[in-house]
């Protein structure tokens, strides 16, 4: 297969809370901001980081999953989507070598993507430096292109540790740094960033993280890391080396079909690619509000109501009896509807808050949730279905 260039970059940490979202958010502003044409990705099952980086470039995000989507679809997706782009930015999850094969590190070796490696310096000096060593040495296939140096106390202590990176000769560069700064803290709740459809706190946030890596990084030298990024090409295998599979886009014969998905600021936990792959036959997706509207389109094929933050909503979404009402209505004249997650909440009896008030919601699933003091079971899980469903 013919090898073509895509500029490319993967924005990594030696760990969670290294500065990846403020890095990685900052540097897309101020690549879109010099006229760059520029795509967002985020690996793994997040949904709050890909919301982040697609409102700073002003066009959709994309999670690359290898989970679900397999090492072939990866590298597929990234060059179909990233086709006619001046430039990719794609933030790694959690630390650099966490989560086996699903790593940043795996992704980075699977891609051939440059890495820039963001160390919290918080609290260390020259001890920073063996981490950096430490992180080239564990993986020599990893590219590890540059260095960010995060929660830098100022300009002295960047420079401490920057000698002693380029004292110990491993062949990196240091390409700036990123002062501690409060404002730079984005607020989190129980799975993580506040949202972006918070827009006030985003806005304040995206403005500042700009105004930090334009003035810090070497901006330059970051583009062209990414332009001296190796060429890639299309995989053509037909069996499908990654955990998971992936439906591809081919093969359907084509149909016109209605799909109404829940999508506001309690529901917004979903892949950009599945209304793609739903789209791309033939199907016309609907956005509506649980919180906002009155109701669905009672003639729809297929009602769907991904993740999100149900639990944070669940006055209003339990004041919206219309559209309760709108729902149950549909499901009693043989609707078809879909719910994961928050989506499952939403259908069961009720919600009951940690303080012990009970929100009545649509009744469908027989249970009432109720919210515990701490995350339960986090991680990728396999099911296997006891009965045929749709």
């Amino acid at each position: 297969m013919e090898e073509k260039r895509y500029p490319r970059l993967m924005i990594a940490g030696a760990s969670s809370s290294s500065g990846k979202t403020t890095v990685t958010t900052g540097l897309l502003k101020v690549l879109t901001g010099i006229g760059l044409k520029v795509r967002a990705y985020k690996i793994g099952p997040d949904y709050i980081d890909t919301g982040y980086l697609g409102y700073v470039v002003k066009d959709h995000a994309y999670n690359l999953d290898k989970w679900l989507m397999g090492s072939d679809n990866i590298k597929n997706t990234f060059l179909d989507i990233s086709a006619g782009r001046d430039i990719s930015i794609i933030e790694g999850v959690m630390g650099l070598f966490d989560g086996g094969d699903c790593s940043t590190a795996e992704m980075a070796k699977l891609m051939d993507c440059p890495v820039i490696l963001c160390i919290n310096a918080s609290k260390t000096g020259e001890s920073a430096a063996a981490v950096v060593e430490g992180f080239i040495r564990y993986d020599r296939k990893v590219d590890i292109a540059g260095i960010i140096l995060t929660m830098v106390s100022g300009e002295s202590h960047y420079n401490l540790i920057k000698d002693e990176i380029i004292k110990r000769s491993m062949g990196v560069e240091v390409l700036g740094y990123v002062e501690k700064d409060r404002s730079l803290e984005v607020h989190e709740r129980h799975l993580g960033l506040t949202t972006v459809f918070e827009k006030d706190l985003v806005d304040d946030f995206v403005k500042k993280a700009a105004e930090k890596i334009s003035h810090r990084l070497d901006i330059d030298r970051i583009i062209r890391i990414a332009r001296d990024a190796p060429g890639i090409c299309r995989e053509s295998t037909g069996k499908d080396s990654g955990s998971g599979q992936f439906v591809g886009k081919t093969g359907y014969k084509r149909q016109k079909v209605r799909i109404n998905y829940a999508f506001d600021r309690a529901f917004n936990f979903f892949y950009r690619q599945n209304l793609e792959l739903l789209e791309g036959p033939g199907a016309e997706c609907i956005p509506f509000s649980p919180l906002d509207d009155d109701g669905i389109d009672q003639e729809t094929d297929l009602v769907i109501i991904w993740g999100g933050f149900p639990e944070v909503f669940a006055p209003q979404l339990s004041g919206n009896r219309k559209m309760i009402e709108s729902i149950n209505s549909y499901i009693d004249r043989g609707g078809l509807l879909y719910a994961e997650c928050g989506g499952l909440m939403y259908l069961a009896k009720s919600f009951i808050s940690r303080d012990g008030k009970k929100y009545p919601l649509l009744g469908r699933v027989p249970v009432d949730i109720k919210m515990a003091d701490r995350l339960t079971g986090f991680g990728y899980k396999e099911a296997e279905m006891l009965s045929d469903t749709f």
